[in-house]
């Protein structure tokens, strides 16, 4: 293995998990081994998914967890899922952010949750154009005030 994909491949795994993992969705090592091949064209061996699952939980203190069933989930986001409706919720209320913005902002939002807690709020599409700001330099103004 080459040293940059022994180095990158820490970083590969809790990506994998961030993507395809949570509460309800365990990943094995076969199962990871097979998503970073098909993502990112690296063939990682089973030893070293178990060696930097173990970094990544007894060192790094990632919320990483084995199923009872096995496989592994990344089960801490950077927020709650009640956090992240609440914080969309007040994006698509405030009448300062466009339309394009506010869903714009929401898919950042989002974007650290696995695919299927993501599949919760892409169907969300609340804006209208009606009664909302058309003015895109809002963050612009913002930071100048």
């Amino acid at each position: 293995m080459l040293e940059s994909t022994k180095k990158a491949s820490i970083l590969l795994i809790l990506k994998v998990l961030e993507e395809y993992s949570d509460e309800e969705h365990y990943l094995t090592q076969g199962q990871i081994i097979d998503y970073i091949e098909r993502d990112y064209g690296i063939k990682l061996e089973r030893k070293s998914i178990a060696n930097n699952l173990n970094l990544l939980m007894d060192e790094l203190d990632y919320d990483i967890v084995k199923g009872p069933t096995g496989g592994y989930a990344l089960l801490s986001r950077q927020f709650d899922m009640e956090e992240y409706q609440y914080i969309i919720d007040a994006i698509y209320s405030s009448k300062s952010l466009t339309s394009k913005q506010a869903n714009t902002i929401q898919k950042k939002l989002i974007s650290g949750l696995s695919k299927y807690q993501r599949n919760n709020f892409i169907k969300l599409n609340k804006t209208s154009p009606l009664n909302r700001s058309s003015n895109d330099k809002i963050f612009y103004t913002i930071n100048l005030i």
